[in-house]
């Protein structure tokens, strides 16, 4: 008798998490006798590497275009270094434009160097750290001539030396850059850049090669699975028209194609972002803290500002930036991964019976009620009084709860568009209509498929049911239907403008040069090594965590110094590139530290890092958010110390003769009020699309300041 699935999985499992890590699953699982061929061990070494897609990405730093070596110690005449000096040639002219080889054990014209081919070398300067030392500094040489076998004239020259004085020999290295090997990549962006095509798959991200070999063996697997299961077409999906039915065309197939490698990609990775997010605790508290994760990780932007640029959630992932729409795209798949249900509302603009209705929030379900987020002002709508979330219910029958979300001109100091009115009332919220999400690949057949074959830490929720959700939803709102974000978003990125098109250009290029920011960001939202320190003793240890740390690639590979990018040559390096990807990195490594409850670094990636430089990073908006959390989190860590103290009253009058208790509590307390009003000062200088929620915020923070006491 064969042994039951459930069994048969966590002993698979078992055998391939022991045994030698260099081994691949096949060859473990041969080795504990089971035969790769069959279906359920092909499906879990297919699940390992669904999860693992970050491993195929070869990391490649600092936007180095590729190179062939031609000259090096492995490559002259007696496999010794080959010993260069730079002259002023024969006939000492006093420019210092000739690389010699005085052993003239290398032959440069057999060697086939060539005009344009780049000479590693080292010059000595004097070190300003220790007078009276020098210091070896690597520099790059470019060929400007063959002089002789052993004789090269390089373009510029080095600065003269004294009379009768030359450049001491260095080991050299002759290279050839090759851009023939970016090729395939610059090709396809660059097509894309210009004629818009392909419409999916342009992106050519490190990992994409290994996404459709996913997609190949997952067809392959489903051609032998003859497992029978329940599956019908959504009800839901009856009431579309006929053009957004073609959407939903191929829900009943049971091959992969298209883009659902990648969305099968970004549901790992959502699922991985929740687990991590969510932390304890009931429905609210989850649905809290991923509507913050979410708020913290995504720059708030608008459809200008994004020159029209529409996004998957995948997209709006790696990008770190979203509309308030992708926003909550974001949260509801986040949600989704938890078994908790959430819907986008859509309320009219107007008074107007047939006013058009633009979105609005998110409902998430919570027990028979459903409680609202505002993903524009980045804040759950407050309860009565501000008490709590609000449900629908509340919005509809108390404006006040709306109301709330006003800001007066005096609390905005001189801007001129204040105040800002909350542009909903419990009118509104009464007409509202609830969208319910519903990405085809969530209702096809192959989806349910491989999600009923998923269990335990590979468990992926891949499919959804509209119709249950719709009607759950519908007692408390005017209608519900299905949102075509998706459709939407497809048809937005088909007609994308030629400066839309350069702006998204720059980011994956960026991703495809400097392979090691793509895998960081995969990596953090992994999240499963982020404490794993760096300076074990135990070497295999050492190399496990930086190949599963997302800090390792955002420092070693994203992170040039300003003097490496203000001295790199463009002949050899894609600078522009390697700019961007360390603006990038450092407000990640940001995020990176504040999730890992490293304040101190978080403040420095924060504001020294990206706010406090002259340069203008993509993403400072989110800097100047992130750096307001992390002084509130900061203050709630002092509040925490002070608590510590519970027999002073830090709302008291001092007494003359403080004790030390007393002296240490109120010095907390006040620590922790100063560290509020930094980040509400930080709120109300935000000139973000998201300025209106940060005033509510720094309203609420100078408010509590208020209440504890000066």
């Amino acid at each position: 008798m064969l042994p039951c699935a459930g069994f048969l999985a966590c002993l698979v499992a078992l055998v391939l998490v022991s045994g030698c890590e260099s081994k691949s699953s096949a060859e473990k699982l041969r080795d504990a006798g089971f035969d790769p061929a069959s279906r359920a061990v092909s499906f879990l070494a297919i699940a390992e590497q669904l999860n693992n897609l970050d491993q195929a990405v070869k990391v490649q730093g600092e936007a180095r275009i590729p190179a062939d070596v031609i000259v090096d110690a492995t490559r002259s005449t007696d496999r010794r270094p080959v010993l260069a000096g730079v002259t002023d040639g024969p006939n000492r002219s006093g420019v210092f434009a000739y690389v010699h080889v005085p052993q003239g054990n290398v032959d440069f014209v057999r060697r086939g160097v060539l005009p344009g081919d780049v000479v590693d070398y080292y010059v000595e300067t004097p070190d300003a750290e220790n007078p009276g030392e020098m210091r070896r500094q690597p520099v790059k040489l470019y060929v400007a001539a063959v002089i002789d076998k052993h004789t090269l004239q390089i373009d510029p020259p080095l600065p003269p030396l004294a009379e009768g004085e030359s450049y001491p020999p260095f080991p050299i290295v002759v290279s050839r850059l090759d851009r023939s090997r970016e090729d395939r990549t610059e090709r396809t962006l660059a097509r894309w850049q210009v004629t818009g095509e392909p419409a999916e798959g342009w992106e050519m991200t490190p990992d994409r090669d290994a996404i459709e070999q996913l997609v190949l063996q997952l067809n392959q697997w489903a051609e032998r699975d003859d497992t029978a299961f329940a599956w019908k077409a959504d009800p839901l999906l009856a009431a579309l028209s006929e053009e957004q039915k073609a959407e939903f065309a191929d829900v009943g197939a049971e091959k992969f194609g298209g883009e659902d490698g990648r969305l099968l990609q970004e549901a790992v990775w959502l699922r991985d972002i929740a687990r991590r997010a969510a932390g304890a605790g009931d429905t609210l508290a989850q649905a809290t803290a991923m509507f913050d994760s979410t708020v913290r990780n995504l720059q708030l932007e608008t459809g200008e500002s994004m020159l029209g640029i529409r996004q998957r959630p995948w997209q709006a992932l790696v990008s770190g930036r979203a509309i308030a729409e992708e926003r909550a795209w974001v949260f509801i798949l986040l949600l989704r991964q938890l078994n908790i249900d959430a819907v986008a509302l859509a309320a009219p603009v107007g008074d107007e019976p047939n006013a058009e209705r633009v979105f609005w929030a998110i409902a998430v379900r919570m027990g028979d009620d459903w409680r609202l987020f505002d993903p524009q002002l980045g804040l759950p709508i407050p309860g009565p009084d501000g008490n709590g979330i609000a449900t629908i219910a509340q919005a509809k029958e108390i404006d006040a709860v709306l109301r709330q979300l006003d800001v007066a001109k005096s609390e905005d100091g001189e801007d001129p568009e204040a105040p800002y009115v909350y542009p909903f009332t419990s009118e509104h919220v009464k007409r509202a209509v609830a969208l319910v999400e519903a990405t085809p690949l969530y209702l096809s057949r192959r989806a349910r498929r491989i999600e009923l074959q998923l269990a335990g830490a590979n468990r992926v929720v891949l499919s959804t049911s509209p119709s249950r959700v719709a009607e759950a939803i519908r007692p408390h709102v005017a209608g519900a239907e299905l949102w075509t974000i998706g459709a939407d978003t497809r048809a937005a990125q088909a007609k994308l403008s030629t400066a839309a098109r350069s702006r998204l250009l720059e980011q994956y290029r960026t991703f495809a040069r400097v392979t090691g920011l793509w895998k960081g960001r995969v990596l953090q939202f992994k999240g499963d090594d982020h404490r794993v320190e760096l300076d074990y003793a135990d070497r295999p240890v050492r190399v496990y965590a930086r190949q599963r740390d997302p800090r390792w690639y955002y420092t070693q590979w994203c992170r040039p110094s300003d003097y490496d990018l203000e001295h790199a040559s463009p002949a050899e390096y894609h600078v522009d590139s390697m700019r961007f990807a360390k603006q990038m990195a450092t407000v990640w490594m940001g995020e990176v530290s504040f999730e890992s409850g490293d304040y101190g670094e978080a403040l420095a990636y924060f504001g020294e890092r990206t706010l406090d430089r002259k340069d203008s990073p993509p993403l400072r908006a989110l800097a100047r958010l992130n750096l307001a959390r992390t002084h509130e989190r900061i203050a709630e860590q002092l509040d925490g110390l002070a608590g510590e103290f519970p027999s002073v009253d830090l709302n008291g009058e001092a007494t003359f003769f403080p004790t030390a208790e007393q002296l240490v509590a109120r010095a907390l307390a006040e620590a922790a009020r100063g560290q509020r009003r930094a980040a509400a000062a930080l709120y109300r200088e935000d000139d973000s699309p998201q300025r209106h929620g940060s005033l509510i915020r720094a309203r609420r923070l100078l408010e509590s300041v208020q209440a504890a006491g000066s």
